[in-house]
C-alpha cells in the first residue's frame, strides 16, 4: 500500500507526530486541521487525546502512513475509545436516560433531568461549557456536581462579587459543599482574601496542586493585584 509519510508517537507516547509528508498531503492537512500553522513544512504534533486520534485515524483513510504495528493499534485505541465516549454521551442525552441517585442533598431538595444530565457529562468528560438560559439552574448544576462526585472537592468558584452572596445562599440550601475550613468567602475589591483563599486550597491538596499549577495561580493573582481586576 502506498504511504504519503510516517507517523509515530512522540515524547513518552504523549503526542503525535507526522513528518515526510508529500507536499500536497501537507496542503490538505492544513486545511482540515486548521490549529496546523500555515507556514510550517513539518514535522507536524498532535496531542494523544481521543478526538485526534479518531480525526488523525479518519485522515489515514484517505492518505495512510507508514506507522509502527505498536503505534497503529495505540490510535486505533483512541478511535474506537472515542467511540464508545460518544455513545455514552448520546446515551446520557436520550429523554429516558436514568442517572444513579444523588446522595448529599437536604430533604425537599431536588436535581432536575436537565442537571442531570450535565453533571453526567462533566463525570465523562471532565469538563463542560454550560450555556443554560437563565433561572434554569446553573448554580444548582454546579452544585449538584460538588455534591456526587466526593473527588471535586475541594473546589474554588470564581465568580463576580455579587454572584458571591446568591452562591453561597443556594450552596447552603441543597448542602454545605464548601470546604467548612474555608468557608463562602467575599474579594470584593481586595486581593488578599482571595490569595489567602488559594493558598489554603493549594496547601490542602498539595499532593495534586503543584508545580505549574501552583506557578498560574501566583501569576494570576499577580495580574489581577497590578491590574486591579476586582474593583
Amino acid at each position: 500500500m502506498r504511504t504519503y509519510g510516517a507517523m509515530q508517537l512522540i515524547e513518552g507516547g504523549s503526542a503525535w507526530e507526522m513528518s515526510k509528508l508529500e507536499p500536497h498531503v501537507a496542503i490538505r492537512l492544513k486545511q482540515l486541521f486548521p490549529r496546523v500553522p500555515k507556514n510550517s513544512t513539518g514535522p507536524f504534533r498532535f496531542p494523544r487525546d481521543l478526538m485526534h486520534a479518531a480525526d488523525l485515524d479518519w485522515f489515514l483513510t484517505r492518505y495512510p502512513l507508514a506507522m509502527t504495528a505498536e503505534d497503529r493499534e495505540a490510535l486505533d485505541g483512541g478511535r474506537l475509545a472515542f467511540n464508545l465516549q460518544q455513545a455514552e454521551i448520546e446515551r446520557i442525552l436520550l429523554p429516558n436516560f436514568s442517572p444513579a441517585p444523588f446522595v448529599g442533598l437536604r430533604d425537599g431538595q431536588n436535581v432536575r433531568h436537565y442537571q442531570m444530565q450535565a453533571v453526567e457529562l462533566v463525570r465523562r468528560r471532565c469538563s463542560l461549557l454550560l450555556g443554560d438560559e437563565g433561572g434554569l439552574g446553573k448554580t444548582y448544576t454546579a452544585g449538584a456536581f460538588l455534591c456526587a462526585e466526593p473527588c471535586a472537592l475541594p473546589a474554588a468558584v470564581v465568580c463576580d462579587p455579587p454572584i458571591m452572596d446568591v452562591l453561597g445562599i443556594k450552596a447552603s440550601e441543597a448542602r454545605q459543599i464548601v470546604d467548612p475550613h474555608v468557608g463562602v468567602q467575599r474579594t470584593d475589591n481586595d486581593t488578599s482574601n482571595l490569595r489567602k483563599l488559594v493558598e489554603r486550597y493549594l496547601e490542602k491538596g498539595k499532593a495534586v496542586a503543584r508545580g505549574d499549577l501552583a506557578k498560574t495561580v501566583e501569576a494570576t493573582l499577580n495580574e489581577a493585584e497590578q491590574h486591579a481586576l476586582f474593583e
